[in-house]
């Protein structure tokens, strides 16, 4: 309790000091440096009954509690206005008490009764923790932490013993032979912890607020809140980890920017002439020697060389030809703009730079519209989207990439394919492992097949080795994460997949034959997904933001978000030299991207130069207009009901229906009613010529047109015009090889 008091008086009086500073406009380093101090309450989860080799009569340990102090160094790097990177050091303790209550039979006065055993296990952790984090700056003074803690434990000690309980005044316990110990306690030891980890991780959520201590911002006192999610096990094969809520303060100091002094070269000129001949008028200037003697001034914003240039002319005089000297005045104003040009060089402020953004509608006809209302709308919707049954690989490696989502052991428990009805179709296909472990879970006498390919060229040719590696590294995530039997899963191996993307040697195409190919006994497991979900329409359907840069030096990198005053960004893209003139924004690709709020886009876009000049320009776009499901129905207004089918994945090449495809089109011809209107358009991705794309989008448009005989379907093949996804990746690709049906009903 003394703790608690201590924290809660020193944040009031900090609250009180900060209303007392004022803000004056310093430019502040990237660097920030400070000290920290938290009370925490640790939190232990567990699953054993007794230490390694130390008896014990516990049933069960499940959980407990502890609480201490921590200390710590912190550093925090600003990468840009709203992102940092921070790293902590501190000296931590995870101790907690575990207990379990245990229920028995006790004889009390000769008749049996209920009685109870306490058993209790003191962990003592005493840990030094490494915390990288990125911090999210949503305000000048609100700061939020996400990152990864390591603990490096230096002391795990224990102490456990045994109590009677129940009843409470009566009672001992008799030893292994019957004896009667005269005590209410047994099993006391302490010690070492056996098998204990030398380390322990966990993932790190926090937020904290900085309030100024002085008037330039260089010394702030930020109240914080953690939470520490243990991930990692205290002790081998106890499921024993620890997590942590944290209350503290943290002390920051950000020094002043120490900025480059500009440095300037100011000539001075002293020049001097001797006449020579006779004559009113000058017929050459002889220029002599010059001597040049420096001196250099430095202030707090530049450093100034003067060069002293002195210099003895002869002027010769003639009677005749007045217009030699005009010549001696053009050569001089010449060498005089000539180093006006050498200082500019010097100086990096006199390269201009300036950036424009404007934004645009694009309507479904391809017209633009100068000053658009999006306007959002939502329907009731019913998807389905097809699962791509390949998992790719990096060139010659048979490591599971990172974009795949990997769970850990209580994420799985909590994992559901209806959780994902708010992703896109590429978000839920880096879940593709954990839908079809998802699938085998609810269907346990299912068996999959795991076929590992190679490209069969360059370093991968014939290498069957690499293909069997492939397979097994999706076995082991499917095993040793969600626990599926092995014996449910069965390694093939090949060199290129069966339905090759040919030819082989080219780039896009090998990177698509690095898979490993997933089939099912079952096709439950392997079967699209059906979400129902709320669809948000956005008319106009895209965004055209047009850019306008002048710059005198090369563009280094660019930025242009789009963010509401109420809601997070909603959409970004940056790159690094000449940007593009136009950037399109197509609203029914990024679903997220939409617009949440009736508030007004802010455009921005932030250049930087190649010294560092940098220009910044904003539009804000009109009101955005919402009309939600409820709106709709208190009006009374005619609604639709909008069902998407992002359905058929054609292999390389391909429009003719088959397989599983031809059950998705009969599932949407159930679904269509006479009334109904169809739209139908074909996609194609970005390999291949572009007419031969179009014609080949139009026939797989066609080819489902045919298969749902509604004689008011609208087919059109897009092709490679509109890619649905960035094809730099296999699996993107695969998702463009698509047709997208979507069917419009009156309700």
């Amino acid at each position: 309790m003394a703790k608690l008091n201590f924290f809660f008086i020193l944040v009031c009086s900090v609250i009180f000091l900060s209303n007392e500073s004022f803000s004056e406009d310093v430019e502040l380093s990237n660097s920030t440096f400070g000290i920290f101090a938290n009370y925490g309450l640790n939190m232990h989860t567990a699953d054993f009954n007794m230490l390694r080799d130390i008896p014990n009569c516990c049933p069960d340990f499940e959980s407990g509690n502890g609480t201490d102090l921590g200390l710590g160094l912190l550093y925090e790097y600003r990468l840009e206005s709203k992102f940092s990177i921070g790293l902590r050091l501190g000296l931590t303790n995870l101790s907690g008490q575990l207990s379990s209550i245990e229920n028995t039979t006790v004889m009390i006065d000769n008749a049996p009764g209920d009685g109870e055993f306490e058993h209790l296990m003191d962990g003592k952790f005493t840990a030094i923790g490494l915390t990288p984090m990125l911090i999210y700056n949503a305000t000048d003074q609100l700061k939020v932490h996400l990152g990864f803690q390591y603990n490096f434990i230096s002391t795990s000690t224990f102490d456990q013993v045994e109590k009677i309980k129940t009843p409470a005044n009566i009672g001992t316990f008799i030893d292994e032979n019957g004896e009667d110990t005269h005590s209410r306690t047994r099993n006391e030891y302490a010690g070492d912890i056996p098998d204990a980890k030398s380390s322990s991780m966990a993932v790190t959520l926090g937020v904290g607020y900085e309030l100024p201590l002085n008037k330039k911002n260089t010394l702030r006192l930020t109240p914080e809140v953690f939470y520490n999610y243990g991930l990692s096990e205290l002790v081998s094969e106890t499921s024993w980890k620890v997590s942590r809520i944290e209350g503290g303060i943290a002390l920051k100091y950000t020094p002043e920017k120490s900025e480059d002094k500009k440095e300037r070269i100011k000539e001075i000129y002293k020049v001097d002439s001797v006449g020579i001949g006779a004559g009113q008028y000058i017929a050459r200037v002889i220029p002599g020697k010059e001597i040049i003697t420096t001196k250099t001034e430095e202030t707090d914003k530049e450093i100034i060389t003067y060069q002293y240039i002195n210099r003895m002319d002869t002027v010769v005089y003639q009677k005749e030809n007045p217009n030699a000297y005009k010549d001696e005045i053009a050569n001089k104003n010449e060498t005089d703009l000539n180093s006006d040009n050498q200082n500019k060089e010097k100086d990096k402020s006199f390269y201009t730079i300036d950036a424009k953004v404007d934004l645009k509608g694009i309507e479904n006809d391809g017209t633009t519209t100068d000053t658009p209302v999006f306007k959002v709308e939502e329907f009731v919707s019913h998807k389905i989207n097809p699962l791509l049954k390949y998992v790719f690989f990096e060139e010659n490696s048979s490591k599971l990439d990172d974009k795949y989502v990997k769970l850990s052991q209580p994420e799985i428990r909590i994992f559901a394919t209806d959780s994902l009805f708010k992703a896109d179709v590429m978000d839920m296909y880096y879940n593709v492992l954990n839908i079809l472990a998802y699938r085998m879970k609810m269907n346990p006498k299912a068996k999959i097949t795991l076929t590992g390919c190679n490209s069969d060229f360059g370093p991968e040719e014939n290498n069957m080795t690499l293909s069997r590696e492939r397979a097994e590294s999706v076995k082991d995530y499917l095993t040793s994460v969600w626990n599926i039997d092995p014996y449910r899963i069965i390694i093939k191996t090949r060199n290129l997949p069966i339905a090759a993307s040919l030819p082989k040697d080219e780039k896009d195409k090998a990177e698509e034959n690095r898979r490993v190919e997933i089939s099912s006994n079952n096709p439950e497991i392997v079967k699209y997904l059906t979400l129902n979900s709320i669809e948000r329409k956005v008319n106009p359907p895209k965004a055209l933001l047009s850019l306008n840069i002048d710059a005198e030096a090369d563009i280094k990198s660019w930025k242009i978000t789009a963010t509401q005053r109420n809601s997070d960004r909603v959409f970004t893209k940056e790159g690094n030299g000449i940007p593009p003139k136009e950037i399109i924004w197509n609203f029914s690709n990024t679903p997220t991207s939409i617009p949440k709020n009736p508030e007004e886009l802010i455009v921005k876009l932030e250049v930087t130069d190649i010294y560092g000049n940098t220009a910044t320009d904003e539009m804000i776009s009109q009101p955005i207009t919402i009309r939600t499901i409820d709106q709709k129905e208190n009006e009374g207004v005619e609604d639709y009901k909008i069902d998407k089918y992002r359905l058929i994945l054609f292999d390389f090449n391909q429009s003719n229906i088959t397989g599983e495809n031809r059950e998705i089109v009969n599932h949407i011809k159930k679904n269509i009613e006479t009334k109904s209107e169809v739209t139908i358009s074909g996609h194609t991705d970005r390999t291949g010529d572009n007419d031969y794309n179009k014609t080949l989008s139009q026939r797989r448009a066609e080819s489902v047109k045919s298969a749902l005989s509604h004689s008011k379907a609208e087919a059109k093949g897009v092709g490679e015009e509109d890619l649905l996804y960035d094809n730099d990746s296999p699996e993107a690709r695969f998702y463009c090889r698509t047709v997208v049906v979507e069917v419009k009903t009156k309700k």
